[in-house]
Parts: C-alpha cells; sequence; structure tokens
C-alpha cells in the first residue's frame, strides 16, 4: 500500500514510518524539519521537505498518489503549542492550516 505520513522526521512518525515499512507498504514522509531530524528518516522512505500549509504540498500528492495519509506533523512542544502566548498563534496555524492543506492536497488529486 502507498502511504505518506506527515510529519515522519519526528520521533513518533519516524518510529510509524518505520513500521510500515517493516510490514512491506510503501513510504512518502513530508516534514519541514522544523522539529524534526533528517537523521531519523529510514532511507527506504521517498522524503519531501515541505511545510504542510505550503501550496507545494498539492504537488507532492500528485506525485505520490497515496492511498493511506497518515497525519503526525504537530507542534512537537505540548506546552508550547497551548500556551497563551505568542507561540499560540502559530500552533494553532500549523494545527488548521496544515490539516486543511493535507486534506485539500488529498481531494485534488
Amino acid at each position: 500500500m502507498k502511504i505518506l505520513v506527515t510529519g515522519g522526521a519526528g520521533f513518533i512518525g519516524s518510529h510509524v514510518v518505520d513500521a510500515f515499512l517493516a510490514a512491506g507498504h510503501d513510504v512518502a514522509v513530508v516534514d519541514n524539519l522544523t522539529t524534526g531530524d533528517a537523521r531519523w528518516i529510514n532511507p527506504r522512505a521517498r522524503f519531501h521537505e515541505v511545510d504542510l500549509r505550503s501550496a507545494r504540498l498539492a504537488q507532492v500528492f500528485e506525485a505520490e498518489r497515496p492511498e493511506v495519509v497518515t497525519h503526525l506533523a504537530a507542534q512537537a512542544s505540548v506546552a508550547r503549542s497551548y500556551s497563551w502566548t505568542s507561540s499560540r498563534p502559530r500552533a494553532s496555524r500549523v494545527r488548521g492550516f496544515g490539516t486543511r492543506t493535507t486534506e485539500k492536497s488529498v481531494h485534488g488529486w
């Protein structure tokens, strides 16, 4: 099965990618490496360094044409994500716009 994992360079995402590959799936990773680490990406997965809020995400979906999307991209720090500081608007944009852009990309092809 063709699977696309957003946030696949993060701690949890990289382990999910490893599990999918071990099960015999064809995996692509989308991550902007803001908090993820390229060293954690399994070399058997195709890697796309793209921010989920970017219009370039649609190109990744067109190229990969995944059957399944596992959306794990998120603000890595729970405290930062839910604090009432200046980081809150950014965390909300990542969650909200990132998820919406992913949904639009899935339905766009």
